[in-house]
């Protein structure tokens, strides 16, 4: 990972680390690698005030997970409302963006991801199931900040 981080900021690119730990444990360590590779932006989890403090001390942009995130792969839960709530409380304690499961999401994801880029005024990244050309033109067609393409690169979706 070191060589990684090394090439990619040697071309100077910017290395974004993304956690699915739901355990406060490997969160954590996580958390720890990213901070000893020197990483840019840290993105994903859940336990957002300790490790803002750790990553902003550190100069890491830090883009948290928002909603009511279950299981492994993740899963975003709960109402609309719920989730643009629990973005802006997020956006409030001053995070750099959010890392929003909107393929992930069990109802309307079109009307979740309008409703999150007018309810919050930072940079939106959209994770989790982005799997076809369909939902890449999507979202950026949203003008979010970026998206993470994970398994569906393994699996040859392209």
């Amino acid at each position: 990972m070191r060589n990684l981080v090394n090439i990619i900021k040697g071309e100077g690119g910017k290395v974004f680390f993304e956690s699915v730990n739901l355990s406060k444990e490997g969160y954590f360590r996580s958390v720890d690698t990213a901070i000893k590779l020197g990483i840019d932006y840290f993105i994903g989890g859940i336990y957002l005030k300790p490790v803002l403090r750790l990553l902003r001390s550190n100069g890491i942009k830090y883009f948290p997970y928002v909603g009511r995130v279950v299981g492994h792969p993740c899963l975003l839960r709960g109402s609309i409302e719920d989730v643009i709530s629990d973005a802006r409380e997020v956006a409030a304690l001053g995070v750099d963006g959010i890392n929003l499961l909107a393929y992930r999401y069990n109802g309307d994801v079109d009307r979740l991801m309008d409703s999150i880029k007018s309810a919050v005024n930072i940079p939106i990244i959209v994770a989790g199931d982005i799997n076809s050309f369909e939902r890449i033109k999507k979202v950026v067609g949203l003008g979010v900040y970026g998206f993470t393409i994970g398994s569906a690169i393994f699996e040859r979706k392209f």
